[in-house]
């Protein structure tokens, strides 16, 4: 049986343990994000913008970062 994870991994590219880092998310953002009450997506892109990188996880800088994510 494939797992999600796995699958995550095989499409990017990674190692299974790098799709696997939501097991140590708090259990209050997984189910809060699984029940669609906050959009996990705002919060990577956030994330991408608060380290100056793009979608594609290239470095562009904090304000174009900003601007690209907003």
């Amino acid at each position: 049986m494939i797992t999600t994870a796995t699958a995550a991994a095989k499409h990017l590219g990674t190692k299974h343990d790098e799709e696997l880092a939501l097991q140590s998310a708090a259990t209050a953002l997984l189910t809060a994000a699984a029940r669609g009450e906050i959009d996990i997506n705002a919060l990577a892109r956030e994330e991408l913008a608060n380290r100056g990188l793009d979608l594609n996880g290239q470095w562009v800088g904090f304000k174009a970062a900003r601007a690209l994510l907003a």
